[in-house]
């Protein structure tokens, strides 16, 4: 009697148990939590290649989260990601739609940033779809139909280039070319052999004219930076004569010198002017008298 009642305590106790490790291994594989302080996250995809509510929702690989709903909007894909409560994302983080195995699975990888701000769990953030296997043998699949059109193309410019180079004036003019091209290299090696010393000389003289070029700038370092320092002067003293000459004209100009006043004062130039017509006139007679009967004076003088 004892026995079976043992029996039937350890049957019980290892149900118990199978029941507990199956509810376990059941909510962890369908991401069911007893607490409820989980981090949703709103993402808008373009595509999202067979992503799967339960699929899984991985932070720098590590599995932080799964997909608890997908849903199609006219924009894109909304997917709802939850994320464990100790999962920090900031602003910057990104997020991708990536192949999780080679059987096609998929998974939301998630970057989780480096910005100083949290990200804000409020807003729609948007997404991308990294291209996996299934997706690139698609693009090979649609370009393989492609490849005979290619294959033509390329048939054809192989059957023209062969009809070209089968072509004797061409092969000719291909000879011609390159025995041209031959008498010219032996032509250039000649006329470098012939004149080698003549080069040799050439480059030595250069040579030696840049060492004698260092040499007497080195020489006279001091007599060039005191040369160009008087130099430095004459233009600075230069530029102050300019600036007073301007500086004279412009006062004349304004009439704030003498010279200024004289040039443009019209009463003095009029009374130049009438004073030059005076003696225009009167060297006029001077001139008719002398070339007539002499120079006639007329002059009365009173003194008393």
């Amino acid at each position: 009697m004892k026995n079976e009642r043992k029996t039937e305590l350890k049957v019980g106790i290892t149900v118990t148990f199978a029941i507990i490790f199956f509810l376990w291994v059941f909510g962890w594989a369908k991401n069911y939590s007893l607490t409820d302080s989980r981090k949703e996250v709103a993402v808008l995809f373009d595509n999202v290649a067979g992503l799967e509510i339960g699929d899984q929702a991985t932070v720098n690989g590590v599995r932080k989260g799964f997909v608890e709903s997908v849903t199609i909007h006219q924009e894109g894909v909304h997917v709802i990601l939850s994320f464990e409560s100790d999962t920090k994302l900031q602003e910057d983080a990104l997020f991708s739609v990536t192949m999780l195995d080679l059987m096609g699975g998929k998974r939301v990888e998630v970057h989780p940033g480096v910005a100083s701000n949290e990200l804000d769990y409020s807003k729609i953030h948007q997404g991308q779809f990294v291209a996996d296997i299934p997706k690139v043998m698609e693009l090979v699949g649609n370009f393989s139909g492609s490849i005979p059109s290619i294959m033509n193309k390329v048939d054809s410019s192989l059957t023209a280039l062969n009809s070209l180079v089968s072509d004797i004036k061409m092969q000719n003019s291909i000879r011609n070319s390159v025995s041209n091209l031959e008498d010219i290299s032996v032509k250039l090696n000649a006329m470098i052999s012939e004149n080698r010393n003549g080069i040799r000389t050439l480059v030595q003289n250069s040579v030696d004219l840049t060492n004698e070029t260092k040499q007497l700038i080195g020489d006279n370092k001091e007599l060039i930076n005191t040369t160009l320092r008087d130099v430095n002067s004459l233009l600075k003293s230069t530029d102050k004569v300019i600036n007073e000459i301007e500086g004279l004209l412009t006062e004349t100009k304004n009439k704030n010198n003498s010279l200024g006043k004289a040039l443009y004062d019209e009463k003095l130039i009029s009374d130049l002017q009438e004073t030059l017509s005076t003696v225009k006139e009167l060297t006029k007679v001077l001139v008719d008298q002398l070339k007539g009967e002499g120079v006639n004076v007329n002059a009365k003088i009173d003194l008393f």
